[in-house]
């Protein structure tokens, strides 16, 4: 019985690591299995996962082997423990269009919001995350 409270401490406090640290000098990896287009309203039920990479100025999409990579220009505002509620945007590029993304913690949840529409092409697309790791 002991060894089953050691077990459930250490998970409790592995998970809790987890979703700790700094998004502005942390490696951080953000698991979705859904997302929306926001543009549209469509919904995407696939998984991605978005690596941030503050100290290479970067934010990696990888869908399914299909990768996106966004430079970071600069931060808009400021959060230091993704675990507590609290949000930044970063001003970003892809190839030629500027946009931003953003990373919200309410006491719904977490989520990230990709705005491309400086392109006319360009989408908005909103990801549920469902967990995050720290590196």
């Amino acid at each position: 019985m002991k060894n089953i409270f050691i077990i459930l401490f250490l998970l409790i406090n592995t998970c809790a690591m987890a979703q700790t640290g700094d998004i502005l000098s942390d490696n951080i990896r953000w698991h979705s299995s859904q997302s929306i287009i926001m543009t549209s309203g469509m919904p995407l039920n696939h998984t991605c996962e978005v690596k941030t990479r503050p100290l290479e100025n970067k934010i990696i999409l990888d869908q399914n082997g299909r990768i996106g990579e966004f430079t970071i220009l600069r931060y808009l505002s400021t959060w230091n423990d993704i675990s507590q509620v609290g949000s930044i945007t970063f001003e970003v590029t892809f190839g030629d269009t500027s946009g931003t993304v953003s990373f919200e913690r309410d006491a719904d949840g977490m989520e990230i919001v990709i705005d491309m529409t400086s392109n006319p092409s360009g989408v908005k697309r909103k990801i549920i995350v469902d967990q995050i790791i720290t590196e």
